[in-house]
């Protein structure tokens, strides 16, 4: 494989329209692209995705050693990818790697970290040293409404608005947490034992008209974080 670094900013504008969630890429200082040769075999692909995986990790980590930013883009567009980095047929793009200097929050390690002792923390399993397995507690949830806003405004909305059946701008809205049913194929379950919380009807109608005030919303899929969703038009 193949690392290729783009700096010039009109390539990283048109590099950052290859994924709708790469928005990123475009004001980025650097872009990596991680680049793979295309292939039909199964196994040879999967060796491949590994790989970059690790390499992307270890460029990540590398990154914010030396004070550095770094957020990842998926690419849905290869054929654009492959006109804008001058890539043969026989080359796609797995992944970027965006690279920059955090604003208002540098990057730097923590000399001194305020640790808790393992014992301490609620729903954590360890390993002691000499060998035995504890299982602490189950924490309590924290109730949804006692939680900060999100905050829309550090991220460019019209990235995360599209149309779907719902309506011509809908976004998503994660309003509940846990999951109060019994199955064993999701580890949500075992996250929450059973537990569900959900946002107050009050505190999404304060979401929901919010959104529409700040963003002219037309309808919202509201989402619960293990995946299921259920839908409200504005």
């Amino acid at each position: 494989w193949d690392f290729v670094v783009v700096t010039d900013r009109d390539r990283l504008q048109e590099l950052s329209k290859i994924w709708r969630y790469a928005a990123h890429v475009g004001s980025s200082a650097a872009t990596i692209a991680l680049v793979i040769p295309v292939s039909d075999d199964r196994d040879e692909r999967d060796t491949y995705w590994y790989d970059i995986g690790q390499a992307t990790m270890s460029i990540m980590l590398a990154a914010a050693d030396l004070g550095i930013g770094s957020g990842h883009a998926s690419v849905g567009d290869q054929a654009l990818a492959r006109r804008i980095l001058d890539l043969p047929e026989d080359r796609e793009v797995a992944i970027l790697v965006a690279l920059g200097y955090p604003a208002g929050q540098p990057l730097k390690p923590i000399s001194r970290p305020k640790r808790r002792a393992f014992d301490d923390v609620g729903g954590l399993s360890w390993k002691t040293s000499d060998g035995r397995i504890v299982h602490n507690a189950v924490r309590a949830m924290a109730p949804l409404d006692d939680l900060p806003d999100l905050p829309y405004s550090r991220v460019e909305m019209k990235h995360y608005i599209h149309p779907t059946y719902l309506g011509r701008r809908t976004v998503a809205r994660n309003s509940s947490f846990g999951c109060p049913f019994a199955g064993s194929f999701c580890a949500v379950v075992a996250m929450s034992n059973r537990r569900w919380l959900a946002q107050s009807p009050a505190r999404m109608e304060q979401v929901v008209r919010d959104l529409v005030r700040r963003y002219e919303v037309d309808s919202v899929q509201m989402h619960n974080v293990d995946g299921k969703a259920s839908e409200g038009v504005c």
